[in-house]
């Protein structure tokens, strides 16, 4: 997860996260069992990008079990004005009600966890602090993103459990990409679920990968109806 990450710069960060997850653990103060993930889950905890300040504040003030971890995304009031933003007519003289609208738009001090709920948030805001928060406990997530009728959004993929994911915040939308922690490359939700879920057995997992290498071969020749077959 940490090599050739935004942490390769910073040459004992793997090993700092690496005591400090297992520290919490030893305390008992994780919700998730890390000590007996396998590592294509680990690597679904350690990739969380916040300082170990945001991990304590995470420890501290989130008591969610790991089944309703889903409950996170909707601890945080959906912020409208943020969604539609505001810009001023005139940005070199923006007018005190250009200043106000900005500040709705961006209410926080600082993008914490703590700022996320106090003043709630976009869809992208709250995909944050659900999916990072439960890293953050020692239980495996992802951010999701796709787009459908109803324009670009945001929500989480998480395991409740010890073999299976299940979304939260979904809002109907059928299907999204997350980034691999490993590669930093964009990957579909299906594959993601279908290599970790014990549930899928490998004859089915093979057939599927066949399908969305399809999809991606598609999609690289400009054929989108053949691409959402092969999906289908």
């Amino acid at each position: 997860v940490f090599q050739g990450s935004a942490y390769a710069d910073e040459p004992n960060k793997a090993g700092e996260r690496y005591r400090l997850f297992r520290d919490n653990a030893e305390k008992g103060r994780l919700t998730g069992k890390i000590h007996r993930m396998p590592a294509t889950d680990l690597v679904w905890v350690v990739d969380v990008p916040v300082p170990d300040s945001e991990i304590e504040w995470a420890l501290e003030n989130m008591h969610l079990p790991q089944r309703g971890w889903g409950a996170a995304y909707s601890m945080i009031e959906y912020l409208m004005e943020r969604a539609v933003g505001a810009k001023p007519d005139d940005p070199a003289n923006p007018t005190a009600r250009d200043k106000r609208l900005a500040k709705e738009a961006n209410p926080y001090e600082a993008y914490t966890f703590e700022e996320i709920l106090k003043h709630g948030g976009i869809c992208q805001d709250q995909a944050y602090f659900s999916a990072y928060t439960a890293k953050c406990h020692g239980i495996p997530a992802a951010i999701l993103t796709g787009d459908g009728d109803n324009g670009p959004h945001a929500w989480i993929l998480w395991m409740p459990d010890e073999d299976t994911w299940q979304e939260a915040g979904g809002m109907g939308y059928a299907t999204g990409t997350t980034r691999n922690p490993q590669t930093g490359q964009t990957m579909h939700q299906s594959t993601l679920t279908l290599t970790t879920d014990e549930r899928t057995g490998q004859d089915r997992l093979e057939k599927t990968r066949m399908f969305l290498r399809f999809m991606d071969l598609f999609q690289a020749l400009g054929q989108p109806q053949n691409a959402g077959q092969a999906l289908d």
